[in-house]
C-alpha cells in the first residue's frame, strides 16, 4: 500500500488513495490510524509505507504582504516580518512562501503551521516505519501536471471556504470566503472561468477535480516538512559527489599543469643562462663583421688605391713661386684632388699644373691682399 495521500484535519485524520477525490476513510485517532496501515501492509507483504501528508487549510495560517522589489537579502527580510504577520505568539512554528514581482515590489504568499498541530502524529507515523515524501497544504494535492497552463482557480468550501488562484502551476493569490460563493463572485474574486472544485461531483458551476487527480502534483511550492523527517536525497549526495570529484580532478589537473609549466619555465631559464655567453660571443662577432663590411664598402666606394706619395711628388715639383697650399684632400668619388691655398697668379698656377691631370677651377676669392683658390685635379 504504496502512495497515500494522509490529510491531517482538527477531528482527525482521512486517509486518501493516490488520484481519489473522496477519503477511503477516518480515522479519529493516530494510533487507530497506524492500525490500519499496518494492516494494509500486511495484506501486500509490505514493511514500509510512503505518506504523502497534506493539512487542512483550516489548520493554517495564509497571508500575504508586499516588500520592495529591490529588498536585499529577502529571506532574512521575510524572517525578520514573521513577528508581525503570523500571529502564533511563543509557539514554534514552521513556515513556507513564494514570491512573485508585480511592479516594483515583491508579492509574498506565506503558509504558517504550528508544530503541535502535527509532529505528534508525524513522531507516531514515524516511529511505526513510515516515510514522508512531503507535507503540504490541503490545496496542494489538486495542484498536478494536468492543471491548465494559464491562470485557473480551486474552491474548497468548508465552513469557511478557501479560493486559491494559480498561474502556470504558481500560487498567486489566497481569498477566504465566509459563505460559499456563486460563479459570478468566484470569477470577480480572480478566480476567471476555469475554477475546480475539490469534490465529486462539482457544485453547480464548477470544473470536476478529476483530471487533475489523475496525474502527479507537482509540490512546487509550501514544502512544510521538518528537515529531521525527510528522506536522505541519495541522488541529491551523489551528484554532489561527482561535483566534488570533478573538481578534484580539475585541481589536480590544474596543479600537474601549473607543474609542468613551472618546470618548462625553469628549464627555459636554464637554457638561457648556458647560451648567453655565446649569444654575447656571437653579438661581438656580429658587430666585428658589420663594422669590416662597412670599411670594405668604403675601400669598394673609393677603388683602386691612389699613389698620393708620387702625386705629392710631382705636385711639389710643379707649383710655381709664389703659390702656397693650405690643404691637400683627397676625394672619396673619382680618386680626385682637391687643392686649397693662394697664389700670386693663378691662371698660372693652373697651367702649371696641366701636366698633372685635368684641373678644374672650383673658386677664388680675395683676402687679406692673397688671391685663394680650390680647385680639382683628376690625374689621368
Amino acid at each position: 500500500m504504496s502512495g497515500i495521500d494522509l490529510l491531517i484535519t482538527r477531528g482527525g485524520v482521512a486517509v486518501y488513495p493516490q488520484g481519489a477525490a473522496a477519503p477511503r476513510l477516518t480515522c479519529a485517532t493516530v494510533e487507530e490510524l497506524v492500525a490500519k496501515l499496518a494492516e494494509a501492509r500486511a495484506s501486500q507483504q509490505k514493511t514500509a509505507t510512503e505518506l504523502t501528508l497534506y493539512v487542512a487549510e483550516e489548520l493554517l495560517f495564509a497571508t500575504e504582504f508586499s516588500l520592495p522589489a529591490k529588498t536585499p537579502r529577502l529571506a532574512e527580510a521575510i524572517r525578520f516580518q514573521l513577528g508581525m504577520v503570523v500571529p502564533f505568539g511563543d509557539n514554534t512554528f514552521r513556515y513556507s512562501y513564494t514570491t512573485r514581482r508585480e511592479g516594483d515590489q515583491q508579492k509574498i504568499l506565506l503558509y504558517a503551521l504550528k508544530d503541535d498541530a502535527v509532529l505528534p502524529t508525524m513522531e507516531t507515523l514515524a516511529a511505526a516505519g513510515h516515510t514522508f515524501a512531503g507535507l503540504f497544504p490541503e490545496h496542494q494535492r489538486l495542484v498536478t501536471r494536468a492543471a491548465p497552463k494559464g491562470t485557473w482557480a480551486l474552491l474548497l468550501e468548508g465552513r469557511t471556504s478557501h479560493l486559491f488562484t494559480f498561474r502556470k502551476g504558481q500560487s498567486i493569490g489566497h481569498t477566504l470566503c465566509r459563505q460559499v460563493p456563486t460563479p459570478e463572485e468566484l470569477a470577480a474574486l480572480g478566480g476567471g472561468d476555469t475554477i475546480y472544485g475539490a469534490t465529486e461531483p462539482p457544485r453547480h458551476g464548477l470544473l470536476a477535480p478529476t483530471p487533475l487527480l489523475a496525474a502527479k502534483p507537482l509540490h512546487k511550492n509550501f514544502d512544510l516538512l521538518p528537515e529531521n523527517f525527510r528522506r536522505p536525497d541519495y541522488f541529491r549526495h551523489v551528484i554532489l559527489g561527482l561535483v566534488i570529484a570533478n573538481l578534484a580532478l580539475l585541481v589536480l589537473f590544474g596543479g600537474f599543469r601549473l607543474f609542468q609549466i613551472i618546470r618548462l619555465s625553469h628549464t627555459v631559464e636554464q637554457e638561457i643562462s648556458a647560451i648567453m655567453p655565446r649569444v654575447k660571443v656571437a653579438n661581438d662577432l656580429l658587430s666585428r663583421t658589420e663594422k669590416l663590411e662597412g670599411q670594405i664598402a668604403l675601400f669598394r666606394d673609393i677603388g683602386a688605391n691612389p699613389d698620393v706619395v708620387g702625386f705629392v711628388a710631382k705636385l711639389t715639383t710643379q707649383l710655381p713661386p709664389g703659390c702656397y697650399l693650405d690643404q691637400l684632400r683627397l676625394e672619396k668619388r673619382g680618386g680626385s684632388y682637391l687643392l686649397d691655398g693662394y697664389a700670386n697668379d693663378i691662371s698660372s698656377l693652373t697651367a702649371a699644373l696641366q701636366t698633372l691631370g685635368e684641373v678644374k677651377l672650383k673658386s677664388t676669392s680675395r683676402r687679406q691682399n692673397q688671391n685663394y683658390f680650390q680647385l680639382e685635379i683628376v690625374p689621368r
